[in-house]
């Protein structure tokens, strides 16, 4: 695996150090702005969501009042028990709907029976009946109606045909406020996009309505509908006619906040959205890609000022320590010397250096004379040990040489005795040639004796039995055999 040069690994670090620093402010400083922005345009949302909440309910109870005005009045009281149709001349015409922006007007008794009821368009400016859907939530027993006491109001949404109502039911009083409840008087408008863009006109919010069956046919919406905590059922009791979702959904360009209105019965009916422009968002977005330009060139520029002082302080003079070392490695030479003229670290490391080298060439000198004595002495000893193993070498000839001598004549006595004390000529012969085949460790021996020519010599003893034969069968010549 090849290695990495130092100067590249200080590169490296120094490159990661900076942009993990670079990584890490942008990581901070982009998340804080982003909530501190995201939490300004939360607060800005529900400041919205709140001022047309506040307004819906403006809404309603002003639409409760004028209920109430017309149900506790004594000719209201008096109609619902006579039908009188000069009350509905004088009092229900399309003036009325008109000046009151109603859409719907209902008066009903007690029983259910409907005195009066009709629903107004007020861009054609005429009067219809009442739709069938809405005729049976004027049923008895049914919320609209069900006043137990003179302070009993009824108000919120109500959906019929794919329509959604603003309603609001009082129950019918005298002028003073007294009872028996002869019914109800019941008031609607349309939340159609004329209310929607009074609604947005009043808050300066631009809104969008949204049917639930829209909402909930939406995967994204249908998502917002879950973070709401609203019913999703109808109840018998009133319920308030809206609830805040706890959910923003945040664009590239805009946020988006919800409100889910409920109908009368509890059950989400229409989901209101909020949407508003990011110009904030946006402006802090491209501050911060220009911070972390800035941030990455001042990061660029701060290494190679990094990298340039380590390299003229650092780097460069270790790579020339480094060459010089390998150069005395190389050719094994002991007078080279670092040089480095700086006051640092690094140059008292280089004056070590320069001083183990002069330790080690006063070694390496001191160790050459050592070695030279050395192999003197050794030479000398050498020389030494070859004279004595000379020495020695003759001694044991010398000694070897006595102590054949000294056998010789040993056996040379044995032989003169044995020939004192025996007269047998053979048995002398034969003991002398034993005693010099034993002196002279040869394998075989034989007596020659002269004849009368003084030439010829004729074997008289012989100890040879491989041999024998032919040695005393061949006499030798003095001139020729010898």
């Amino acid at each position: 695996m090849k290695r990495l040069s130092l100067r590249l690994k200080t590169i490296l670090i120094i490159m990661s150090t900076n942009l993990l620093l670079v990584a890490i402010v942008y990581g901070v400083f982009a998340n804080n702005w982003f909530n501190t922005i995201q939490n300004y345009e939360r607060h800005s949302i529900q400041s919205d969501l709140s001022r047309i909440e506040n307004t819906l309910e403006r809404e309603l109870e002003n639409l409760t009042t004028i209920a109430t005005d017309w149900a506790a009045w004594d000719d209201t009281y008096q109609f619902v028990q006579d039908f009188n149709p000069e009350y509905v001349k004088s009092n229900l015409n399309s003036t009325t709907f008109a000046d009151l922006s109603l859409d719907i007007i209902a008066i009903v008794s007690s029983e259910g029976s409907i005195a009066y009821g009709k629903f107004f368009d007020l861009e054609e400016n005429r009067l219809s009946p009442l739709p069938p859907q809405l005729v049976k939530e004027l049923s008895p027993g049914g919320i609209l109606l069900n006043h137990q006491s003179p302070e009993s109001r009824v108000s919120g949404l109500l959906s019929f045909d794919h329509r959604y109502l603003l309603v609001s039911s009082s129950p019918i009083l005298t002028s003073h406020d007294e009872g028996p409840i002869r019914g109800a008087v019941v008031f609607g408008r349309l939340l159609d996009s004329t209310l929607q863009s009074g609604l947005a006109d009043q808050t300066q919010t631009p809104l969008r309505l949204v049917p639930i069956e829209q909402a909930k046919a939406d995967p994204q919406l249908n998502a917002v509908l879950l973070h709401s905590s609203a019913p999703t059922e109808k109840s018998s009791e009133l319920q308030a006619i809206t609830t805040p979702v706890n959910h923003l959904s945040l664009g590239k360009n805009k946020v988006e906040g919800y409100l889910l209105i409920q109908d009368i019965y509890g059950a989400p009916a229409i989901l209101l959205i909020v949407e508003r422009p990011r110009p904030i968002y946006q402006s802090a977005l491209r501050s911060i890609v220009l911070s972390s330009l800035a941030l990455l060139f001042t990061s660029a520029l701060l290494s190679l000022l990094m990298i340039q002082g380590l390299d003229r302080m650092v780097l460069s003079r270790l790579s020339q320590i480094q060459s010089t070392i390998h150069e005395i490695a190389s050719k094994r030479d002991l007078s080279l010397r670092l040089q480095d003229n700086e006051t640092d670290e690094l140059s008292r490391l280089a004056d070590d250096f320069n001083e183990m080298l002069e330790n080690l060439a006063q070694s390496k000198a001191a160790l050459q004379h050592a070695q030279a004595e050395l192999m003197q002495k050794a030479a000398e000893l050498a020389e030494m040990n070859q004279a004595l193993q000379a020495e020695i070498e003759e001694r044991k000839e010398i000694e070897k040489s006595l102590q054949v001598k000294t056998a010789q004549q040993k056996r040379l006595f044995e032989i003169a005795h044995h020939l004192s004390a025996s007269l047998n000529v053979q048995q002398v012969l034969e003991r002398i040639a034993t005693g010099a085949r034993e002196m002279l460790k040869a394998d075989g021996c034989a007596i020659y004796l002269l004849q009368p020519d003084g030439r010829t010599l004729s074997p008289v003893m012989i100890i040879e039995a491989e041999y024998q034969d032919e040695i005393a069968a061949t006499n030798l010549d003095l001139d020729t055999s010898l």
